[in-house]
């Protein structure tokens, strides 16, 4: 469970917002 830590970190970083259903 590391690629799906990183990509929460993304949607949190990015508002939500990113490019991710």
């Amino acid at each position: 469970m590391g690629h799906l830590g990183v990509l929460s970190r993304n949607l949190h970083q990015r508002g939500n917002t990113g490019g991710w259903p």
